[in-house]
């Protein structure tokens, strides 16, 4: 019975270490490369959805990561690797600063305002987590700010 439970124990051990290896995170020099949009006048693109949840562009006509001397568009990232949005955001914005949480159920916004720079134009990103149950993403240059119109 001992040699059971060990043999159990063994055996979860290397399940979760199993999925951590197969994890898709962006290693901790990953680089995001925005290009803005010429003569944006608020121009906002539907970039992705998976129904639940978009991702806009904002004066931004791409988004490139880069990890591992590789680059990829960010819609093909979360294509390829499987993941959702919310993890895809969650490993981005982890590289960003929060400047500022929104008293709408929990929106925050980031900027790539840290010693280290991870993009070559700055970026800002809003994860919207309105009361209303939305958690659409925007993603535009430094300067974009929260816009009345976003998180409907």
């Amino acid at each position: 019975m001992k040699k059971l439970k060990y043999l159990l124990l063994i055996l979860c051990f290397s399940f979760m270490v199993g999925c951590s290896k197969t994890s898709s995170k962006l290693s901790s020099d990953f680089y995001i490369e925005t290009i803005e949009s010429n003569n944006c006048s608020e121009q906002l693109t539907n970039y992705y959805n998976n129904n639940s949840q978009t991702i806009f562009l904002y004066c931004l006509d791409r988004v490139n990561l880069y990890d591992d001397n590789s680059s990829i568009l960010l819609k093909d990232y979360i294509l390829q690797k499987g993941i959702s949005i919310d993890e895809t955001m969650r490993e981005i914005t982890s590289k960003l600063v929060n400047v500022e949480s929104l008293w709408d159920g929990g929106t925050k916004i980031y900027q790539d305002k840290g010693k280290k720079k991870y993009t070559n134009n700055g970026i800002s990103v809003i994860i919207c987590n309105t009361v209303d149950g939305n958690k659409d993403v925007y993603i535009g240059p430094q300067e974009m700010e929260y816009n009345e119109k976003f998180c409907k």
